[in-house]
């Protein structure tokens, strides 16, 4: 799998509605809301995951490193010391993506000008847990693969967090050649569909 860009088309994976609740201020057992309420959300929810159209992509690199960089190559770097100390066991990095696509997004902004705000922000919770959800699937298929190596994945990093710097989703952008999914990116390193996430993860030994 090595440097080789997988993606995946059509994700089948969805956010869970407790997720989606806990995004708008919902917790369970302290927020009280009615029967018919509760109805209510679940199926904006519905809805709005129908609107979701999940892709992803990930591909394995291997890396070099120091204290507070780490390289791909002598003109591609990342400088992150919180990056650095979670890679601190690894020798290969997987970059990874996902979005939920436009529709979702055009839906959210119609809610918002002349529709139901309630459902808009429920439009863009469902949005965001969704495209990590895609995260949390792309992770979930390789540590099944790794497994069997008996390796496994660290926790994953974004840009953006941290000391790293948003400037790295164009490296992973690059790299992932994202453009292929129906991501673009900004000049400013903001992503198109702004519901599309990007993260860096280690390869280490499974930890018994």
């Amino acid at each position: 799998m090595n440097n080789k860009i997988n993606y995946f088309f059509n994700i089948k994976k969805e956010a869970e509605n407790k997720k989606i609740l806990f995004r708008i201020g919902y917790k369970n057992g302290i927020t009280k809301i009615s029967k018919k309420e509760e109805k209510k959300f679940n199926l904006m929810i519905k809805k709005s995951k129908n609107l979701c159209s999940l892709k992803g992509a990930f591909a394995i690199f291997k890396i070099f490193k120091n204290k507070d960089t780490i390289f791909f190559n002598k003109k591609i770097f990342i400088k992150s010391k919180n990056l650095c100390k979670l890679l601190i066991d690894s020798e290969e990095v997987v970059l990874m993506a996902a979005t939920v696509g436009q529709d979702i997004i055009k839906e959210r902004d119609r809610q918002i000008k002349n529709g139901d705000p309630v459902y808009a922000i429920i439009l863009d919770a469902t949005a965001s847990e969704t495209a990590d959800t895609g995260l949390d699937w792309i992770q979930d298929f390789l540590n099944t693969i790794l497994a069997k190596k008996g390796m496994q994945l660290t926790r994953r990093y974004s840009p953006g967090y941290g000391d790293l710097d948003l400037s790295v989703q164009k490296i992973i952008y690059k790299k992932l050649n994202l453009k292929k999914i129906g991501i673009s990116i900004t000049k400013k390193y903001l992503l198109i569909p702004e519901k599309s996430v990007l993260a860096i993860a280690g390869i280490k030994k499974k930890e018994n």
